[in-house]
């Protein structure tokens, strides 16, 4: 069992984490949990997402751009497979808290025609998650809550009063 000291500093590291990262952050406490918000900006969002699909093995979307919208992140670029062939186009991504973690889903791709491997959208789904995640660092806490809007991502961490 952890302490209720040890609980709040790891509350407290995740806020300056995700400072860190340039999110707005807030806390918040009720008798029974510690919550933490972070929201990221359309930019911020587009980082991460250029981070991970421009350095993904084998399929690359390079330049991507990220576009918020209400319940969905679009993300438009340039799908380029290993032996270099390009395909512009956009995929659309959804975000969810799911058995207490980060969950990204790859709804929908139009790259001109180009079909990706089951293991390939598993891998860009978890990968996207983890860069996104990263704002939480390591803890137990679990993701609550995800919304997507116009202007902003924003993920909701929960960690149990002790």
């Amino acid at each position: 069992m952890k302490s209720p000291l040890k609980i709040v500093f790891g509350m407290l590291l995740l806020a300056v984490l995700a400072c860190n990262a340039g999110a707005d952050v807030s806390i918040q406490a009720d008798s029974e949990y510690t919550y933490l918000s972070a929201s990221l900006t359309e930019q911020q969002v587009q980082d991460v997402l250029v981070n991970v699909l421009s350095n993904a093995q084998r399929i690359q979307v390079r330049d991507a751009r990220a576009d918020l919208q209400a319940g969905q992140i679009v993300v438009n670029g340039t799908l380029v497979t290993a032996d270099g062939r390009q395909f512009p186009g956009s995929m659309t991504l959804l975000a969810a808290a799911a058995s207490g973690a980060l969950q990204i889903t790859v709804q929908s791709m139009n790259f001109n025609g180009f079909t990706a491997e089951q293991a390939t959208l598993d891998r860009w789904n978890a990968d996207i998650a983890a860069g996104l995640n990263r704002v939480a660092a390591q803890t137990a806490a679990e993701v609550t809550e995800v919304s997507v809007t116009d202007t902003e991502l924003k993920i909701t961490w929960r960690r149990a009063r002790q």
